[in-house]
């Protein structure tokens, strides 16, 4: 959020005083480091209105859908500020088939208020302090078994499921605690302050945040409502019986994180030629209550720089580097052990661009990025399976971005990606039992072709589309997984697709807008999204199903107020939003193969009434 990295679930985030949001795909350790593995999102906050507004949302929809969100914005002089309080609440969409459990499933509850003062004492100087606070209490999110019963396919002694996964058998969840314990209450606090100052030559930003984040998390992990759980486990220390209260989990946490971030500008040779270097401190401590606790550090420090040169009117360069060292620390209250270890990293991103013609542009860019390292925290492990070291991503992508005419834009783009030292899930027999740890193992290369377009059809019609392909293909992974073994005979997975990825997407979109003589504007518009089928596993057997989904908007505004009538998932598409594959919590051994599917929100309806003056 505005450069700051932002900690947990964005889930509750409000977009009531979001500028804009910023998604940057591909690999961006060299600009953002840490955590932006796959891309960036950044949400930019408005700036505060010259003279003082008030705005005020009002929404209400299906299930209970109630939101009503109230902002102030102004300034004068060097000062300006801009202020927001928001409330918002949904039932959820799914009722619990089991009846000692909590009525509704998938509910949130949002109580928060965010603010942003800006102070400029000099033409040459800005600060920025921004804080908020958030208060979420969220139901258990809808999740069912699809049981062992319905696998329609078998291995060996091994029954597994193929095709794709039902996803509207019923929700049943909780019931072996109080059902108000299930679900998610957070607390958050956050604050920055941005300090800028343009010596001449040189720019000097300086940004600081302090965040705090509270957690409490009750799940029923059986995700069927078993309430007597007694199954005979093998895993990290068994065999042994397993009681209900291993599944119906109780966590609570604190995380808190500090973070500085200084930067250097300037220009030379006419600014064609812009440089930066800079610097960046990162601490986040985090400590676990329920039900064992534990004690994580984390430090990460950064040196990165950037360079951009004008070879002519119509060639650039550009080159980032960022080195960066993570100092992890991980710390098991019922261990005696600790676990810690240091992890550099050198990454990169070069950009090229090229003005081929007046409204044509081709680009080039070869960028690396990390995923952070962890650590198995069994202690029956041996010492050289304890680090996850961190995973690799290298992208280079080609693209054209174009104005065809005034009223037709559109953009291509290949790319591949190479996704190395992931983590996949291993077992290991230590004195007759199966332990359980992550390692990093194979690769997966990306190919995939990004097509959009935005056309101004008439004065009144705009129709914008885009098409992605997406080829993945596993690389030089043998599973050790007793199933993945029984399915392929040996474990190799190699030439699968990767999981929970798609291999199509699409999206399509029509707006209408008009003007009447008396001030009055009708806007209409349809949204069509389309999304591939994704495996559960590497052996590309349980699938989701592919997804369609249209949502709708009609709104009537005048001066200052705008009413909108909207609709999602009006054509009330039901396959699964995600599929995990699971094991029936109550068969011998966990022995079974069942899954977890997590179920679409049918059709919503709902009104949005907002005003300004």
């Amino acid at each position: 959020m505005d450069g700051v990295y932002f900690t947990g679930s964005i889930s509750s985030l409000g977009l009531d005083s979001i500028e804009r949001v910023e998604v940057i795909k591909g690999p961006q350790s060299a600009t953002f480091g840490r955590r932006t593995f796959s891309g960036a999102i950044n949400y930019v906050l408005q700036k505060p209105t010259k003279e003082t507004t008030f705005k005020v949302k009002a929404e209400l929809g299906s299930n209970s859908h109630q939101l009503l969100s109230a902002t102030a914005s102004g300034s004068s002089g060097k000062f300006g500020y801009r202020a927001n309080i928001r409330s918002y609440q949904y039932d959820g969409d799914f009722d619990n088939a089991l009846p000692s459990g909590p009525d509704n499933i998938g509910g949130e509850e949002t109580l928060s208020a965010s603010g942003t003062f800006y102070f400029d004492p000099s033409d040459d100087t800005s600060i920025e302090f921004s804080t908020s606070y958030a208060d979420d209490d969220d139901q258990q999110y809808a999740i069912s078994i699809q049981p062992t019963a319905e696998n329609n396919c078998t291995f060996g002694a091994t029954n597994y499921y193929c095709g794709v996964v039902n996803s509207n058998a019923p929700v049943s969840l909780g019931g072996f605690r109080d059902a108000s314990t299930y679900g998610v209450q957070r607390e958050r606090f956050r604050s920055s302050l941005k300090f800028i100052h343009d010596f001449g030559p040189v720019e000097l930003t300086w940004i600081s945040s302090y965040n705090t984040l509270n957690e409490y998390v009750g799940q029923d992990q059986t995700f069927n409502g078993l309430q007597a759980v007694f199954s005979f486990g093998f895993f990290s220390g068994g065999p042994f019986l397993v009681p209900a209260t291993d599944w119906h989990t109780l966590d609570a946490s604190e995380t808190d994180d500090v973070s500085h971030e200084v930067w250097l500008r300037g220009a030379a040779n006419n600014d064609r030629l812009a440089w930066s270097i800079g610097a960046y401190l990162y601490d986040e401590d985090s400590e676990g209550f329920e039900p064992d606790g534990f004690r994580n550090e984390i430090g990460n420090q950064a040196l990165m720089g950037s360079i951009d040169y004008e070879f002519s009117d119509v060639f650039r360069a550009g080159l980032e580097l960022r080195w960066a060292e993570d100092e992890i620390e991980q710390k098991p209250e019922f261990s005696s052990t600790q676990f810690s270890d240091t992890f550099d990293s050198v990454t990169h991103r070069l950009t090229l661009s090229w003005d081929i013609a007046e409204s044509t542009m081709l680009y080039a860019n070869w960028s690396t990025g990390t995923l952070p390292g962890e650590f198995n925290t069994n202690a029956n492990l041996p010492p050289e399976l304890i680090p996850i070291d961190e995973g690799e991503l290298e992208q280079i992508e080609v693209g054209v971005k174009s104005s065809i005419t005034n009223a037709l834009n559109v953009t291509a783009a290949v790319y591949t990606q190479e996704w190395s030292d992931q983590r996949r899930n291993e077992f290991i027999i230590i004195n007759g039992i199966a332990q359980g740890y992550q390692a990093n193992q194979g690769t997966t290369d990306f190919t995939g072709v990004e097509l959009s377009a935005n056309w101004q059809a008439t004065d009144k019609l705009t129709l914008t589309g885009a098409f992605s392909f997406n080829d993945s293909e596993i690389k030089d992974f043998i599973s050790t997984d007793p199933t993945d073994v029984a399915i392929t005979g040996d474990g190799d997975v190699s030439g699968a697709q990767a999981p929970l990825s798609p291999e199509k997407e699409a999206h399509v979109s029509a707006n209408y807008a008009v003007a009447f003589q008396n001030g009055m504007e009708l806007s209409a518009r349809v949204d069509v999204g389309y999304q591939d089928t994704r495996f559960a596993r590497t052996v590309n057997l349980a699938e989701t199903g592919s997804a369609t989904v249209a949502n709708l908007n009609v709104s009537f505004s005048r001066d200052n107020w705008r009413i909108a009538f909207w609709g999602k998932n009006v054509t009330d598409e039901d396959a699964a939003v995600s599929v995990l594959r699971y094991i029936e919590p109550d068969s011998f051994l966990f022995g079974n193969r069942a899954f977890a599917v997590t179920p679409r929100r049918g059709p919503e309806y709902g009104v949005t009434f907002t005003a300004e003056f």
